[in-house]
């Protein structure tokens, strides 16, 4: 297997190709040749600017010529790429005792930001710049890849192949993991990619992400979900067996012992497209429901122990042959052969009647009037040995329809689901019958062989020492009941596993034999009337809880200690009180019924439990809650007259400290703001100042503003969360300083400093003479005006 695996993956890999472009554009070539004149060493020569629609690398090439000039000063060049500057005598400089005349050419490559640059030049005596060369990056908008195949390799792996991108440097591929974050598997070169790292059963979600040059994802796919799963080889070589007034057809089926049903598809040529029209156990199907000299197409797919479906078979076309049926004998019917939901013709021929037509010859002689031969004829019948729960009223006998052709009167009857054998006798318009000599007309039903579909939809629900199941109901027409089988260990579990309950008609069970903390397994199997029995469906694991309510009492309630601000959901177990399929009342009252709901409260169903509830919160100063039940009727449930009382467990449970106190100071008014509390009982909030409570009332929002202040104070605030018990916070406190107010007099001479939009200053002063000055300066210093104020 691992040679296989290395094997398919080499190949795999060596199908896939990748190649990169450099894509380089030129934005500014500019040949100069332009000599510096009588500059001084720190003016500046020349400035050339340039703009980038976005962020990419840049590549600038300079090529310059600097002498020596032999006793003078030599020529030098300096420059400087927007404020990066390369320097006197470096590398990236020109330096006239270094170069001596010759060209040298200086490269600079860069990344820079959208938008406009500039470069700058600097000259000593009389060097020339003879060119200048700009080249980007092209960005390259890359179109976002397909995934062009997800799909799982048997024994290998998941296979991903996607679209080819050009002007990139990789690929990395992600996995959704199980904390529902994407994390990257690993990085290639190749649209494609086998994570061999699969389990059966588990669905994967990937995505691809495509590298640029600079090592950065520009985009991704989609997200693709592939569940690891064996491929089921489609049933192959369907074969007509026969297709005169029905079609039977078989197939071939690859690994047939990992199949335990197959789905039939049909279509007739008046229909638009192949619908699912039955399932079959094994190998072949009968259809009986066609029509002579029509055409039919039947697709067939495979079903296996998982419960997963194959693709569907290549479509086998049939056109049906009459097969002109000629009754026979007193009475007859068509098929004979028939099964539960099959239409049934019934024969009675009343000329080879000899029962019948020695009546009406009786008849006949008393009145001659009377034909020999009956005008109209009806049929009693019913089923399984004359059931009386299946036999119809003589009343309501239906009418028979003369064929002349076949000189038979005719019927056709739907069977019902329940059919084992049909039964019936004759008798026409004068009330003579035809009972076969009082032995009655009886035909077998063919033995039903077909078992229902696989139970599917099973779903668990754990609560308290309790584990309730339900499940889709079956579509089956001649469903019987339910088993609902059980098994303390998963493996070996078609072998281990018990009925826990035989007969179930309703799709759903609730299994009390468990103990709290252990693991089940369970499944459910459907039954037909005549015994049929479906395979195991899916198997679903359950861990009943170790807490919570029993209900094994009239009134339980969870939790059974409730708090202040806490919800609380009551119970009423009609298994155990008196009021069995009634609708229940609950009459809620708190602190002894002192207080009480003025209506009585309509209960909800809690199908897992069977029982009735009501969901409420408690609210604060509740010390119990008082409960009875009616059915509004004038029945009461009171618990033999002193009612339920629910306990309530006094919240000592103090809120979160504040968090995230933020304070703004003002002239005249301090703002304070925080993060607001989430807990399910908060009441509201205080805010101290010094100490001192600030608020008369609970603040409700996360803000509060404090206009009573004094300039150049010093105050410490805190805040603190209330929650409906009135358990209060621990404080949470800053310690901030007013601003000066300019209404203070100063001894002599003071300045209060304020900064507010547009960077204007105001001063205040005080003279000899105890008048006051404000003076509003810009940020300069520069008085703008002055305002004179008396004392």
């Amino acid at each position: 297997m691992k040679k296989k695996k290395i094997l398919m993956l080499s190949l795999f890999l060596l199908l896939t190709i990748i190649s990169y472009s450099k894509n380089m554009k030129t934005i500014l070539n500019s040949k100069l040749n332009t000599r510096a004149v009588g500059l001084k060493k720190n003016e500046v020569w020349k400035k050339i600017s340039f703009k980038l629609p976005y962020r990419t690398k840049v590549k600038i090439t300079v090529i310059a010529t600097a002498n020596d000039n032999g006793s003078r000063d030599d020529d030098d060049i300096k420059w400087a790429l927007d404020k990066t500057s390369f320097g006197w005598a470096t590398e990236n400089a020109w330096d006239g005792r270094e170069t001596k005349g010759k060209k040298k050419k200086v490269e600079i490559n860069k990344t820079l930001l959208a938008g406009r640059h500039t470069l700058t030049f600097w000259a000593d005596q009389n060097p020339v710049l003879n060119s200048i060369k700009i080249e980007m990056e092209q960005k390259v908008d890359l179109k976002k890849p397909e995934i062009k195949e997800i799909s799982y390799l048997p024994g290998i792996g998941m296979k991903l192949t996607w679209e080819k991108s050009k002007d990139i440097k990789e690929y990395q591929v992600f996995r959704k993991e199980k904390n529902g974050k994407f994390q990257k598997i690993v990085t290639t070169n190749l649209p494609a990619y086998i994570d061999m790292k699969v389990k059966k059963g588990i669905s994967y979600t990937y995505r691809i992400g495509l590298v640029d040059k600079n090592g950065k994802i520009r985009v991704y796919t989609k997200d693709y979900i592939k569940e690891v799963e064996e491929k089921i080889e489609a049933p192959k070589n369907l074969k007509i067996t026969k297709k005169k007034d029905e079609v039977a057809f078989s197939w071939e089926q690859e690994n047939e012992s990992e199949i335990i049903s197959y789905n039939i598809y049909k279509k007739s040529e008046n229909e638009e497209r192949m619908k699912k029209y039955s399932i079959a156990v094994e190998n072949k199907f009968i259809d009986q429901k066609v029509e002579a000299g029509l055409k039919y197409l039947y697709q067939v797919s495979a079903i296996n122990l998982e419960g997963k479906e194959s693709e569907k078979s290549k479509a086998l076309e049939i056109i049906v042959e009459a097969a002109n049926y000629n009754p026979k004998g007193v009475a007859d019917i068509f098929p004979k052969d028939f099964s539960p939901g099959d239409n049934v013709k019934i024969y009675f021929s009343d000329r080879r009647s000899k029962e019948l037509r020695s009546y009406r010859k009786k008849a006949k002689r008393r009145d001659p009037t009377i034909s020999s031969l009956p005008e109209q004829m009806y049929i009693h019948y019913g089923y399984n040995n004359w059931d009386p729960l299946y036999t119809i009223l003589e009343k309501d006998d239906p009418k028979m329809k003369y064929n002349a052709k076949t000189k038979y009167w005719e019927i056709e009857l739907k069977m019902p689901s329940y059919v084992k054998e049909m039964d019936f006798v004759f008798k026409d318009e004068l009330d003579n019958w035809d009972t076969n000599w009082s032995k009655d007309y009886k035909f077998k039903a063919k033995k039903d062989l077909e078992a229902p579909e696989i139970v599917t939809g099973i779903k668990v629900t754990e609560r308290n020492s309790l584990v309730y199941l339900e499940w889709d109901k079956s579509k089956a027409k001649d469903l019987g009941y339910y088993k609902v089988i059980k098994s303390d260990l998963r493996s070996g579990f078609e072998k281990r596993a018990k009925t826990i309950e035989k007969e179930i008609t309703e799709n759903y069970y609730s299994d009390k034999e468990v103990v709290g903390g252990k693991n089940y397994y369970y499944s459910v199997v459907a039954y037909d009337v005549n015994g049929n029995k479906s395979k195991i469906g899916v198997i679903k694991k359950a861990t009943p809880k170790k807490t919570g309510v029993l209900l094994k009492k009239i009134c339980e309630w969870e939790p059974f200690e409730p708090s202040q601000g806490e919800k609380i959901k009551i119970y009423y177990n009609k298994e155990k009180g008196k009021f069995k399929e009634e609708e229940v009342f609950l009459k809620l009252g708190t602190n002894n019924w002192e207080k009480t709901e003025k209506d009585l409260i309509k209960m909800k169903k809690d199908k897992i439990f069977d029982a009735w509830y009501f969901e409420t919160k408690v609210e604060p100063g509740t010390k119990n809650i008082n409960i009875a039940f009616t059915n509004n009727k004038g029945a009461w449930e009171t618990n033999l007259g002193s009612n339920w009382n629910i306990k309530v467990k006094e919240d000592k449970i103090a809120p979160k400290q504040i968090e995230k106190i933020k304070i703004e100071v003002k002239l005249e008014e301090v703002i304070l703001t925080w993060k607001a509390n989430s807990e399910s009982d908060f009441a509201g909030y205080n805010v101290y100042r010094n100490n001192k409570k600030s608020n008369v009332k609970l603040l409700k929002n996360n803000k509060f503003v404090d206009s009573e202040i004094e300039g150049g104070e010093t105050y410490n605030y805190s805040v603190t969360a209330v929650d409906m018990s009135g358990n209060e916070s621990e404080k949470n406190g800053q310690e901030i300083k007013t601003l000066e107010d300019l209404i203070n007099t100063p001894p002599e001479r003071v300045y209060i400093t304020k900064i507010s939009k547009g960077m204007i200053r105001l001063i205040g002063s005080i003279d000899k003479t105890s008048k006051w000055r404000i003076d509003i300066l810009t940020a300069k210093n520069k008085v703008i005006r002055t305002l004179q104020i008396s004392k």
